[in-house]
C-alpha cells in the first residue's frame, strides 16, 4: 500500500480483504497486506453461508470485527484472533454457540444480535475482561449462569425468554 495514494487506501484494502474472503489460497499474501488493520466490517446484502471468515490470527493490529449476514454455526472463526477488543454479530440465523472465543482475554464487547437459533452463551464464563455484554433477538438461552462469572462487566444487557433457566 505505499504506492496508492492516502485517498484510495481504505478501497485498497478492501478490496484486499475481499481477496481474503473469496481467494483463501492466497490468504498468507493477502494477510500480510492487511497487517495494519484495526477494524474489518464484513456486511454482505445477502446472507453468506459456510466457513468464509479467514483465520484472522495474523492480523495482530486488529481490534474490531463486526459480522452482518455471515451465517456461522459457532465463532471458532475468531479463535485466534486474540488481539480483539470489540466483537458485533448480527443476523447469523445458524449461530447456536459462542463457542470458540473462550480464550480471547482482551475482549471487552460483546455485541449479538439477531440470531434466532443462538441457545448457549456458557463460553462467555471464561471472558474475564468482558466489560459490556449485549445480546438480543435469540433463541431461548439455556442458562444465563455464566453472568456470575463476568467480574468487570459495566454494561449488560441480554432479552431472556420464559424458557430461560435464570437459576
Amino acid at each position: 500500500f505505499k504506492n496508492v495514494k492516502a485517498s484510495a487506501r481504505p478501497l485498497a484494502k478492501l478490496i484486499t480483504l475481499w481477496l481474503l474472503v473469496t481467494a483463501p489460497e492466497r490468504s498468507e499474501f493477502v494477510q500480510d497486506r492487511l497487517s495494519g488493520v484495526r477494524k474489518i466490517n464484513l456486511k454482505f446484502k445477502v446472507p453468506l453461508i459456510g466457513n468464509v471468515v479467514p483465520d484472522l490470527a495474523k492480523l495482530s493490529s486488529l481490534r474490531e470485527v463486526a459480522l452482518d449476514n455471515v451465517d456461522l454455526l459457532d465463532l471458532s472463526c475468531l479463535k485466534n484472533a486474540t488481539s480483539l477488543r470489540k466483537i458485533s454479530i448480527s443476523n447469523s440465523p445458524s449461530l447456536g454457540a459462542v463457542t470458540g472465543i473462550e480464550k480471547l482475554n482482551k475482549l471487552q464487547s460483546l455485541s449479538i444480535y439477531d440470531c434466532p437459533n443462538l441457545t448457549d452463551l456458557m463460553a462467555l464464563s471464561d471472558l474475564s475482561n468482558i466489560k459490556d455484554l449485549s445480546v438480543y433477538d435469540t433463541g431461548p438461552l439455556s442458562s444465563i449462569t455464566f453472568v456470575q462469572e463476568l467480574k468487570r462487566i459495566n454494561d449488560l444487557s441480554v432479552t431472556v425468554s420464559s424458557k430461560t433457566d435464570l437459576s
